[in-house]
């Protein structure tokens, strides 16, 4: 069992009743043995302590055994990512890409090549300069 189990909140929060008597053995076993599950369950003790306190003197509807059991699944359920599945390039769309993607290379090298070209015929032109100096 893990943390994030509405069967651990319903421990913390002392809703044992909830529980079977595996399921309480299984979540104070966790509790005792990892310190995040105790912290976990600490602090989940006492953000249920501060709410009865904050809520005090409120009048609480019980949950009908049919709206439990829906909260409980809604708790249950993963989360699902809606990604649309990406789409197929047809040939023309790949080989257009190849050339841009070759393109973007050429002129990445062409300018490195100037530049480095340019730099060269400048330190020559120093080169001279000095040479000519002396």
């Amino acid at each position: 069992m893990k943390t994030d189990d509405p069967k651990f909140t319903a421990h913390a929060i002392g809703e044992l009743e909830d529980l079977t008597p595996a399921e309480r053995a299984e979540i104070e076993a966790l509790i005792e043995g990892d310190a995040d599950a105790a912290a976990e369950a600490a602090e989940t003790q006492k953000l249920a302590a501060r709410l009865r306190e904050e809520l005090q003197g409120e009048q609480a509807q019980p949950l009908t055994a049919a709206h439990r059991a829906r909260v409980l699944a809604a708790t249950q359920a993963r989360v699902r990512v809606n990604i649309p599945p990406m789409l197929p390039l047809s040939r023309q769309s790949q080989v257009l890409s190849a050339i841009a993607a070759c393109l973007i290379v050429g002129l990445f090298v062409s300018l490195i090549h100037h530049l480095l070209t340019r730099d060269q015929a400048a330190m020559r032109g120093l080169a001279t300069a000095e040479h000519r100096i002396h």
